[in-house]
C-alpha cells in the first residue's frame, strides 16, 4: 500500500481507537478529496503508519496480544545508556543533597531532558541511537546550538506559583530520555516546587522508543535491581515516589490519535479538563508540538497568561527536537 501510495484503508480491528481514527480518516477524505500514503500530511499519516501496525498485532490472535515489536531495539537503547546514567544519577543524588541554588539544578536538568531527546530511535532508522559520555559536562559543548534560552525566566514563574504545585509531563521516549525526564521530576517533587507529578505516557508502541506503561515498569524494575549504587539508589526512590502517590502514571488515549493539540477539547474532554486543572504542564521531546504543525528545530517556553499565549522563545538550531513548558494560571 505504502509503497505505491494507495488510499488510507479505514482500521477494521475493534481497539476503543478505531472509530476516533476513521472519524478522523472520513473527514479529511471529505476534505481533500483524497487521502493517500504520500499526498496526505506526512505527520498523521506517520502516526496512522504505528496505528496500522498496532491494528497488525491486536488482529493477530490471543498469542500475540500486548506485543511491543520495538521492545528489543528499545531495550538495547537503555542498556547501551547505562554509563551516561550512571554519570548523571550520580550528579543527581550529590545535587538533591546540597545546598546548590535550586534555579541551577532546574536549569541543569532542563538542558539534560532536552537533549536526551536525540536518543529517539525513530530519528535513526531504527539503528542503534544511545547516550555517550557525561550528559551535564556536555552541555558546554552543546551550548552553542541553543540560540535563545530562557529556562530561569521560567523557573522565576513557577517559583512565584509558590510551593505545592500540581505539574504534568507528557513524556516522550524510553530509555535515556525518560531517565532524564524522571530526573527532572524527582528535582521537582524534592525540591518540593511540586507536590505531585503526573507522568503522561503512550497506550501503545509509538514512534519506536515512546514510552508506555511497560516501558517505565521495566525501566525502574532494571534500575532497582542494578549493581550500581546510585542507579539503585535512585530506582527504589522513584518506584517509592509511584507507591506513596507522589508521582503517578497516565496512559492517555490521546497522544495516539491523529487529533492537533487544538481539537482536544473536542477529542477527550476529560484529559483536556486535567490539564486545564494544573500549574504547568512540561512537554518532552516530541510530544511538544502539535501533530500537524511541527516547530522543526524550536525549544519553546509556553506561558498562559489568561487569554493569550506568552511565548518564551528558546531556539535550537540544527537538531529536530522541541520542548516546551506550557504554565497556566
Amino acid at each position: 500500500e505504502m509503497q505505491t501510495n494507495k488510499p488510507l484503508s479505514p482500521l477494521e480491528d475493534c481497539h476503543p481507537s478505531s472509530g476516533a481514527w476513521n472519524l478522523y480518516l472520513a473527514a479529511r477524505l471529505e476534505e481533500e478529496g483524497a487521502v493517500a500514503w504520500f499526498s496526505s500530511s506526512w505527520m498523521w499519516v506517520e502516526c496512522y503508519m504505528y496505528r496500522r501496525m498496532a491494528q497488525a498485532v491486536n488482529m493477530a490472535g490471543p498469542s500475540l496480544k500486548g506485543l511491543d515489536f520495538f521492545r528489543g531495539q528499545k531495550e538495547e537503547g537503555f542498556h547501551s545508556s547505562l554509563a551516561s546514567m550512571e554519570i548523571l544519577g550520580s550528579w543527581l543524588v550529590a545535587q538533591l543533597a546540597s545546598s546548590c541554588p535550586a534555579s541551577q539544578t532546574w536549569a541543569t536538568l532542563l538542558q539534560v531532558s532536552l537533549w536526551g531527546n536525540k536518543c529517539d530511535l525513530s530519528i535513526s532508522a531504527g539503528a542503534k541511537n544511545s547516550a555517550l559520555g557525561d550528559p551535564v559536562t556536555g552541555l558546554q559543548a552543546m551550548a552553542e546550538r541553543i540560540l535563545s534560552n530562557q529556562g530561569y525566566e521560567a523557573w522565576q514563574r513557577l517559583e512565584e506559583r509558590g510551593a505545592g504545585a500540581l505539574v504534568d509531563i507528557v513524556m516522550d521516549n524510553s530509555g535515556f530520555e525518560l531517565f532524564t525526564d524522571l530526573c527532572l521530576a524527582d528535582f521537582m517533587v524534592t525540591s518540593g516546587v511540586a507536590s505531585k507529578v503526573r507522568l503522561r505516557i503512550k497506550n501503545q508502541p509509538w514512534f519506536v522508543s515512546d514510552t508506555t506503561p511497560r516501558d517505565l515498569a521495566w525501566s525502574l524494575e532494571r534500575l532497582s535491581a542494578s549493581n550500581v549504587s546510585c542507579l539503585s539508589q535512585l530506582g527504589r526512590r522513584w518506584s517509592g515516589h509511584l507507591e506513596q502517590g507522589l508521582w503517578t502514571v497516565h496512559d492517555d488515549a490521546f497522544w495516539t490519535l491523529p487529533h492537533c493539540y487544538h481539537e482536544m477539547a473536542a477529542v477527550d474532554p476529560q484529559l483536556y479538563s486535567e490539564l486545564s486543572q494544573v500549574k504547568w504542564t512540561l512537554a518532552s521531546g516530541a510530544a511538544a508540538f502539535s501533530p500537524n504543525t511541527v516547530p522543526i528545530q524550536i525549544y519553546s517556553i509556553f506561558c498562559w497568561t489568561g487569554r493569550n499565549w506568552e511565548i518564551w522563545s528558546q531556539q535550537v538550531a540544527a537538531e529536530t527536537m522541541c520542548h516546551c513548558i506550557i504554565n497556566k494560571q
